[in-house]
């Protein structure tokens, strides 16, 4: 499943559509700046349970399948070794 369908199976639960190119176009944005971006008319008092929501979604459903990109641990070592 592509992060885009993710993303719209988070708001669907709450009955929010989205358009796929609309979603497309957010691609980047974090939750707080999403959630300005799709009506939610008639939900607007969710906005707290949604974010708690897609929250869980993604901690239960699909972190397990994030991956780092290849060599992140060692430029990250580079980085941390390198100082401020």
């Amino acid at each position: 499943m592509s992060g885009l369908a993710r993303l719209g199976g988070g708001f669907a639960h709450f009955g929010v559509t989205a358009d796929f190119t609309e979603v497309r176009r957010q691609i980047g944005k974090g939750g707080d700046e999403l959630m300005p971006v799709f009506p939610l008319e008639g939900i607007e008092q969710e906005r707290e349970t949604i974010k708690a929501y897609r929250s869980i979604l993604l901690k239960r459903r699909y972190l397990s399948e994030v991956r780092p990109f290849p060599s992140v641990r060692p430029l990250s070592e580079r980085i941390r070794a390198a100082g401020p």
